[in-house]
């Protein structure tokens, strides 16, 4: 019988950038990716965490910690809605 192998699950945010799907592992630092379709992006996603872990393996290293989240959600806020005294300036997402 051959060695049991462990699944590791990994955080994949994704953001529409200028014309395409950028994703990012908040995990793993520096481990990005992008496509034009989700399915190609969650494609090169694979891609890249396995290269990013591939990396870690060559170096003698562990894993970094996967994920433990069940499900993830978008929660959206309007800066009306949060308190702060007038001399403070809410932080503003430039267009």
């Amino acid at each position: 019988m051959g060695a049991q192998s462990m699944k590791h699950r990994y955080v994949l945010l994704i953001e529409r950038g200028q014309g395409l799907l950028q994703g990012f592992f908040p995990e793993l630092p520096g481990c990005t990716t992008a496509g034009a379709t989700k399915a190609e992006l969650l494609e090169n996603a694979r891609e890249a965490l396995q290269l990013y872990l591939e990396d870690y393996a060559l170096r003698g290293e562990p894993w970094p910690e996967g994920s433990e989240a069940e499900e993830m959600a978008l929660v959206e806020i309007d800066e009306q809605e949060v308190s702060v005294p007038a001399s403070v300036s809410p932080a503003r997402k430039a267009n």
